[in-house]
């Protein structure tokens, strides 16, 4: 599951670095939803609970399905946006882009996966990375003074 995270966080950078644009709302809402229905399609939906992520062979199945499916399915979605930019302007480009990513907020994905944060747990998160840092800069003061 983490590749396929990591795979589709990295077409979005591509996107995003790569400067989609223009003002087409219309267009980037299509996009954003196609590109949504590709995940629900490989899996994602409402039945995913914090549990299920910790489940081995459910998230071996799940990553199974997501590196077959959405992969060919996203391609065929970034392959429209990049017709779609092609003759714009890089402004045109970075609304384009800004508007696409505000459109996969909109969708339903986005509210699958933000029900999965485990809100209540953020404060022992936070506590976590920061005896984390404080562990790396012990460890650099320490190497510094070798």
């Amino acid at each position: 599951m983490k590749k396929t995270i990591y795979s589709i966080f990295a077409a979005l950078m591509f996107l995003v670095l790569n400067g989609c644009s223009a003002g087409v709302g219309a267009s980037t809402e299509d996009h954003a939803n196609k590109l949504c229905t590709c995940l629900t399609e490989a899996g994602l939906d409402n039945s995913l609970s914090i549990l299920n992520l910790r489940d081995g062979s459910f998230m071996k199945d799940m990553d199974d399905k997501m590196e077959e499916e959405v992969p060919t399915c996203a391609l065929e979605v970034f392959r429209k946006m990049e017709k779609d930019i092609d003759d714009m302007s890089k402004n045109e480009k970075k609304e384009y882009t800004k508007a696409f990513l505000k459109s996969c907020i909109d969708t339903d994905c986005a509210d699958i996966a933000l029900s999965l944060i485990p809100y209540d747990m953020m404060g022992m998160g936070l506590n976590e990375a920061e005896s984390q840092l404080k562990r790396q800069r012990r460890y650099r003061n320490e190497r510094e003074s070798w």
